[in-house]
């Protein structure tokens, strides 16, 4: 099920987000919880704003997405900023579904395209590139130390 991201489940979604990431493959072990809590509010407070929880039947957070939509012309998109599924229910089927119900949500937005980055050598790539996102040949990401 999904649902809206609130500031009520900050918590919850604080513990999801660095049980992930301080695990294989990021190992972001110099995580902190309120570097997280400041980023999540900073995410939060983007212009067009628009985050998700995913439970599973049990009632269980096992996802999040967190992203902002923007017109881009002629087209709106959604760009995700964060998406993590919990470590115990990778490779479940869970993923797919979290990207399958937040892809209806946004269907009724009017949003036509989702766009994300991620890193080629991790195992999220793959799955992306297994539920239907393209890398774009045309464009890159890129960036510099300073």
């Amino acid at each position: 099920m999904i649902k809206k991201y609130a500031t009520i489940n900050r918590d919850e979604a604080i513990e999801l987000f660095m049980g992930v990431f301080s695990a294989e493959p990021f190992c972001y072990t110099w995580l902190r919880r309120e570097a997280v809590e400041r980023y999540f509010t900073d995410l939060a407070n983007t212009p067009a704003a628009l985050s998700f929880l995913y439970y599973n039947n049990k009632g269980l957070l096992t996802g999040l997405c967190f992203g902002a939509m923007n017109d881009y012309f002629i087209h709106k998109l959604y760009d995700i900023k964060e998406f993590a599924v919990r470590k115990d229910a990778q490779g479940k089927g869970e993923g797919r579904r979290m990207l399958e119900e937040i892809s209806g949500c946004l269907k009724s937005e009017g949003v036509a395209a989702v766009t994300l980055s991620t890193q080629r050598e991790i195992p999220a790539y793959e799955f992306y590139l297994k539920n239907g996102f393209v890398a774009s040949k045309s464009s890159v990401t890129l960036s510099k130390k300073i």
